[in-house]
């Protein structure tokens, strides 16, 4: 596919060779010693549906396109909203 003068993948969120299965790229996925993994990004009919579709937690952050006000009719909810991808990584480094 052709994009003003670069040539892409062809490849689309949520649809396309994108997806992908979490238990078959990281190790440990449903097992006893399972490994953590989430998918951030900023929209939900793209980047939460995708993680959705995988079988991974989704965290949204509301610095892109997605604002606060388009989460209550939204039909891909994602399992964690944050401001920005700060305080994310507050969340992240913070003491358990």
């Amino acid at each position: 596919t052709e994009h003003v003068g670069h040539i892409g993948c062809g490849i689309t969120k949520p649809d396309g060779d994108v997806e992908f299965d979490a238990r078959n790229v990281t190790p440990g996925i449903g097992s006893d010693h399972a490994v953590d993994v989430a998918i951030v990004g900023d929209r939900l009919y793209t980047d939460m549906r995708m993680g959705r579709r995988a079988g991974l937690t989704t965290i949204l952050v509301l610095s892109g396109e997605t604002k606060q006000h388009d989460l209550a009719g939204a039909k891909d909810k994602p399992d964690y909203v944050f401001p920005s991808v700060r305080e994310l990584a507050q969340e992240l480094n913070r003491d358990p």
